[in-house]
């Protein structure tokens, strides 16, 4: 499976909860629980794909320092 991996959809302008995918849960954010419980069941690496909205760059901020 070297070729397998996991795209994770994130985006910030949710229409009934904005800003969810960067909520903090017992001391991390949502999209942080989210890629590493991804990445260690599945061993696969993880993509987070969001848009190229500027709301969305939060999200690429906490996808970079998630690694």
């Amino acid at each position: 499976m070297a070729d397998a991996a996991i795209v994770l959809q994130a985006r910030m302008g949710s229409s009934r909860l904005p800003g969810k995918s960067l909520a903090r849960i017992a001391g991390a954010s949502l999209l942080a629980h989210c890629i590493e419980r991804l990445g260690a069941e599945s061993g696969l690496p993880v993509i987070v794909a969001t848009t190229t909205s500027p709301l969305d760059d939060a999200i690429q901020e906490e996808a970079g320092r998630m690694g």
